[in-house]
């Protein structure tokens, strides 16, 4: 038997931005474990977001680096990112000056030289402010 769950909003009836998870003994916080930021960029040319939520705006912060800004706000700087950027010459992304409200993310290529990637991305789990 299937069942299904039709709803516009969840919401915490102790917290009201609160949502728990029980599996077993464990309890995970439902706003805790989602990916509430991501975007991907195009630094190749001129700078722009190919797609992303949470993200109000990207600015090119010299070559390979990219300048990002979030439209909600995390509740510190110690969310958890993952990164990656890809181009001809097999970049890696590196995330530099976090803070609650955007960061920093520096595409190099295997030598540790900054260039502009044609597809930079990176998603951010954490609490939102």
């Amino acid at each position: 038997m299937t069942s299904k769950l039709v709803l516009d909003n969840l919401e915490g009836r102790t917290t009201k931005g609160s949502i728990n998870i029980t599996e077993g003994s464990t309890t995970t916080v439902l706003q805790r474990a989602m990916c509430n930021t991501w975007a991907v960029t195009n630094q190749s040319g001129t700078m722009a977001l190919s797609d992303s939520i949470n993200v109000s705006s990207v600015s090119d912060g010299g070559t390979g680096m990219s300048d990002y800004l979030f439209t909600v706000s995390y509740t510190t700087a110690n969310y958890s990112t993952a990164l990656g950027a890809t181009n001809d010459n097999n970049l890696t992304g590196i995330e530099t000056g976090p803070t609650a409200g955007g960061f920093n993310l520096l595409t190099n290529q295997h030598d540790g030289s900054a260039e502009d990637a044609t597809h930079q991305c990176f998603h951010i789990c954490g609490d939102l402010a």
